[in-house]
């Protein structure tokens, strides 16, 4: 992170943009969306997203090319897949043919990227990502309308896992109108999951559904791994704009067996820096590529 790095990150009520250097964060600030301008993490109203990514831009002197932008996980699929070793020209073909039989939708629906993580003596592992071909395309197609040029992406989950930096932990991403889960085992998502809540919860009624949703992905989780489960030892990180608010924290860790757990910064943040509302962000910073 030598040279600067400008980091996006949409909601579908706010966008985040997040400046940092070697040294930390540098600049940040976020403006409100109207409804309806994204929706489930598909940015579906250019004429209304520009205004938004022009002031916030502007305000805070950030280059529009070369960014790094942050995507929803909503619809996205991960698989770890095993395949017998073989020649490295043969391997994708390989993880092609076993993700049509573990993907719960056609692959050709996805955009498929695939990471080595293990190998036998005799078999290959892999972490496998299938990401909606429409979501990426639409936004790509979005952000150049808005004159913004990508220079990666990278899914919500993933950003927050490269964040928390645990090799286990679960971590919880509440926003006013969504929330995502992921259980991290041996640093990568075992389990993801996020969701899309019904406007006007209140917030009783929204962190009522995240740790529902959570005790049911620990319970599914644990009966998948009897041999390395989960316990109450395993720490909840809790982030977004939500779950960096004292009220929301103090009320999930009276209802979790789990420890909740503040982050130190993986580097050096500005006193006040909102640093949960942020994870995202700085996941997407912490990014190589």
């Amino acid at each position: 992170m030598s040279a600067e790095k400008v980091t996006l990150h949409i909601e579908d009520t706010e966008v985040r943009l997040l400046i940092a250097r070697r040294d930390g964060v540098e600049r940040w600030g976020n403006m409100p969306l109207e409804p309806g301008v994204v929706s489930e993490g598909l940015m579906v109203d250019a004429s209304r997203l520009r205004p938004a990514l022009d002031l916030i831009f502007s305000k805070h002197r950030a280059r529009r090319n070369g960014v790094t932008v942050g995507l929803s996980g909503l619809r996205s699929v991960t698989r770890l897949i095993s395949i017998p070793k073989m020649k490295p020209s043969l391997v994708g073909s390989a993880i092609l043919q076993e993700s049509k039989r573990e993907m719960p939708v056609p692959v050709e629906t996805l955009y498929l990227l695939w990471q080595a993580i293990a190998a036998t003596e005799g078999e290959q592992r892999f972490f496998v990502l299938g990401v909606p071909r429409e979501l990426v395309d639409a936004n790509v197609a979005t952000l150049h309308r808005c004159g913004i040029k990508p220079r990666s992406m990278d899914l919500k989950p993933l950003a927050l896992i490269r964040a928390v930096n645990k090799g286990e932990a679960i971590v919880a991403d509440l926003e006013a109108g969504s929330f995502d889960i992921i259980v991290v085992a041996g640093g990568l998502p075992a389990i993801t999951r996020s969701m899309v809540l019904r406007p006007g919860l209140g917030l009783e009624e929204r962190v009522g559904r995240l740790l529902d949703e959570l005790s049911r992905m620990v319970r599914f989780y644990n009966t998948s791994n009897p041999g390395s489960p989960l316990g109450d030892s395993t720490s909840l990180y809790l982030t977004g704009r939500l779950g960096g608010e004292s009220e929301v924290s103090e009320l999930i860790a009276s209802r979790v067996a789990h420890k909740v757990e503040a982050l130190a910064p993986p580097f050096k943040c500005p006193p006040g820096f909102p640093f949960a509302e942020y994870m995202v962000n700085v996941g997407l910073a912490l990014k190589r590529a």
